[in-house]
């Protein structure tokens, strides 16, 4: 059995051959034909590419991907708050910020790292 990394690259070099695709018909169309949805099924497969990746961390981490893809998503919307946002609540008062201690850290921390060393193992 191939490996998840395997698999993933084999994945990307099928959306690379895509693209590569869109531009050699590009080239030879005229602009009346329009292409893009070659780009889009591009874009998709790279998605589901990543998709199946996590996948199988989620698989040696015993969790679903689900759980897994909706708690990185909760890490990334915090993170994007504090750094373009400075984490500034609207719903408060004026200059209030979000709520935050050393366990929603502690546990952000150490959830990344239980990701990153699952990652690392099917390397």
């Amino acid at each position: 059995m191939q490996s998840a990394l395997d698999q993933f690259r084999i994945s990307i070099q099928r959306v690379r051959d895509l693209i590569a695709l869109h531009t050699s018909v590009k080239a030879q169309a005229t602009a009346v034909l329009d292409l893009s949805d070659i780009l889009r099924a591009a874009l998709v497969l790279t998605v589901s590419a990543l998709d199946y990746y996590i996948h199988e961390v989620a698989t040696i981490m015993s969790k679903p991907s689900k759980d897994i893809k909706q708690q990185l998503t909760l890490i990334v919307d915090r993170r994007n708050k504090i750094a373009h946002e400075a984490d500034i609540d609207p719903t408060l008062n004026i200059g209030n910020r979000w709520y935050i201690d050393e366990s929603m850290v502690g546990d952000t921390v150490d959830y990344i790292g239980q990701v990153v060393e699952s990652i690392h193992q099917i390397l």
